[in-house]
């Protein structure tokens, strides 16, 4: 008795997995803690509080304040994706082509 080993949390098991039984010991494990474990209505009331604002940056302050007053999220100007042609009237410039070109790979390159 002196040598028995109290395992408090479920075992990793690496191989077996498919293997008869495994499965159901999986289960029978996972009954056993639930009928040992008896939870209190706050069981971190001994850790002492977390000062949560103390981490807060002025962006996550102002998302707070949004979400307690319902507002909608701001939406996203999509407008910088876009990849226009050229104009109609330079629709055969080979330098308006180059253009959307260069512009097309520099945002490629910011995404």
């Amino acid at each position: 008795m002196a040598e028995e080993v109290m395992v408090d949390a479920l075992p990793y098991i690496d191989l077996g997995y498919d293997e008869a039984g495994v499965r159901d010991q999986a289960l029978a494990m996972v009954e056993e803690e639930a009928r040992r474990y008896r939870p209190t209505k706050n069981y971190l009331e001994h850790l002492p509080f977390v000062q949560s604002k103390t981490f807060e940056t002025p962006i996550m302050k102002a998302e707070f304040e949004r979400l307690a007053h319902l507002h909608p999220m701001e939406t996203l100007h999509l407008k910088r994706y876009e990849l226009p042609t050229p104009p109609a009237g330079k629709l055969t410039d080979i330098q308006a082509w180059q253009e959307c070109v260069d512009n097309s790979l520099a945002q490629l390159e910011h995404q």
